[in-house]
């Protein structure tokens, strides 16, 4: 099962791997536009078979590429983990996550 839930909101993004996902499929949730610099605080649930990578990306405006901001890989146990991440660049950009499933 993979969770993925920003604080304060009181929502989340429920993702099924046994459903849907395919051998390296992946999901991703992608931002409106910021200005940083900013703090992007939430919490994830990475537990069972097939876990992948989480990863968080920020993609500045106007510019082609995107760069990997923090990562965490597999299983991370039955428990809901916070995570924080500074996003320092100050002009205007998107941050994603994006989920990635393995072998189950």
């Amino acid at each position: 099962m993979h969770y993925f839930a920003f604080i304060g909101g009181g929502e989340y993004i429920y993702v099924d791997e046994s459903r849907s996902p395919q051998v390296n499929q992946s999901t991703q949730l992608l931002s409106s536009l910021i200005r940083g610099p900013k703090c992007l605080r939430f919490y994830y649930y990475m537990y069972g078979c097939g876990i992948g990578n989480l990863d968080v990306f920020l993609w500045p405006r106007e510019e082609k590429d995107n760069y990997l901001m923090w990562r965490v890989s597999g299983e991370q146990g039955d428990a809901w983990i916070k995570a924080v991440v500074d996003v320092g660049f100050t002009g205007e950009s998107q941050v994603s996550r994006k989920q990635y499933y393995k072998d189950l």
